[in-house]
């Protein structure tokens, strides 16, 4: 039987148990190493006794001591139906960063929110965050249902809010999932004190997630990343984001729009039909330069060369964007230099927009819909289909200072 293999993020507000939820799960379903539940339990002891699973995925002292999560770190559970990779983040707003870096290859996410806390901060700006990605599949675990009492209407006021917010995103989550990660109820099997409940477990509910679409069948795309010129030729190298390519095919460069003719293809040796997701070297006939940051893509390719552009950003910095700053977009390996016309605020609760005012700017962990002139035309997939060509990264030329993706035209 096929076993999917699964990324998930695990994501929410600074102690709502992220952490806990984690260890519990590779404690109930035997997935810890018998020195890594020795050290857990040796270092619960120093504690008061009490087994700590949160230490778990604790890599550095100070998270042991702290109780915090400072970085990303990863865990594997292999069950009869899913090979699942987790990724636990940081839940600190100043820790965003780090967050950003641990979501970026995951196809779901877990948000975990705190029954006796609802949705704080941190809730509404790591949703913001998978919505930007775009991860697809949420789980939401509303977590410490042992703090209730274990009360369904605590639980179906708080579902019921949750589900308002996703909506207003254009989002539904998978399963809202209520259980106690430090009691272990709900989390491997139905729990006794929850009766009322009759949806999945949290297991359960991760073996129902779906593997992401093979783009194997949509149309070629290939970005450029290095250059190699030998001696009687040049050999472009990079990733098949999607589609297939074939010795003699006929490609369009992008930007620019030419044609060219793939006459080899390598793969530590020569093949003819890779697909979607094998790095290559492509021997190019064509009569332009080419360079890192072009595409060789499929006539029917659906992508946007663009100027005027609209992004969604997370702002990082300590210094706010204005309009007329000028910053560093960059795309997949495409980098522009671009100035910022207008900037709308988005609230991360109501999603209300309002303009930004020339005084206060876009400020640090703020959301904004920002119009931007790139000196250079860039190659964005503003539909999410391949991700390194939706997702944007900016920087000001020290640092990176936002996150977010591209949306149409800023003229549409």
């Amino acid at each position: 039987m096929h076993r999917q293999e699964l990324c998930v993020a695990i994501v929410g507000h600074i102690d709502h148990g992220k952490s806990s939820l984690l260890g519990r799960l590779l404690y109930e379903s035997g997935a810890l190493r018998n020195e890594q539940l020795r050290e857990v339990k040796v270092a619960s002891q120093r504690d008061g006794g009490v087994l700590d699973l949160s230490m778990v995925t604790d890599q550095l002292s100070e998270e042991r001591d702290g109780r915090i999560t400072l970085d990303s770190t990863q865990a594997r559970l292999d069950t009869d139906k899913a090979v699942v990779v987790f990724v636990d983040t940081p839940g600190h707003q100043e820790l965003i960063g780090n967050m950003l870096s641990g979501t970026g290859l995951a196809h779901a996410a877990i948000l975990v929110v705190d029954a006796a806390r609802g949705m704080e901060a941190q809730t509404y700006l790591h949703l913001s965050v998978i919505r930007l990605l775009p991860i697809r599949q949420v789980i939401v675990v509303i977590n410490k249902m042992d703090l209730v009492h274990y009360r369904q209407s605590t639980f179906m006021e708080l579902s019921r809010a949750i589900s308002l917010l996703f909506k207003k995103w254009g989002m539904a989550p998978l399963n809202t999932v209520p259980l106690s990660a430090v009691e272990g109820e709900n989390i491997t099997s139905r729990s006794g004190r929850m009766k009322w409940y009759r949806g999945p477990s949290c297991l359960e509910a991760l073996e129902s997630l779906q593997e992401p679409d093979s783009l194997a069948e949509s149309a070629a795309c290939f970005p450029i990343q290095q250059i190699w010129n030998l001696r009687d030729y040049s050999v472009c190298l990079g990733r098949l984001e999607s589609g297939k390519l074939r010795v003699e095919g006929e490609v369009t460069v992008l930007p620019q729009g030419r044609s060219a003719r793939i006459l080899s293809i390598r793969y530590h040796t020569r093949v003819q039909k890779p697909v979607a997701g094998e790095c290559l070297g492509l021997e190019i006939r064509t009569d332009i330069p080419l360079a890192r940051g072009q595409f060789l893509c499929d006539a029917e390719h659906g992508l946007k060369v663009q100027s005027n552009i609209k992004l969604e950003l997370i702002w990082l910095s300590e210094n706010p964007l204005r309009p007329g700053d000028r910053l560093t977009v960059c795309v997949g390996p495409q980098q522009s230099l671009a100035s910022v016309m207008n900037i709308v605020l988005v609230d991360p609760v109501t999603s209300l927009r309002v303009n930004v005012n020339q005084d206060v700017g876009l400020r640090r962990y703020e959301l904004g819909i920002v119009n931007v002139q790139s000196h250079d035309p860039l190659v964005l997939d503003p539909n999410a289909r391949i991700l390194p060509l939706s997702r944007v990264i900016c920087h000001d030329g020290e640092s990176i200072c936002a996150f977010g993706c591209g949306k149409h035209s800023a003229a549409q």
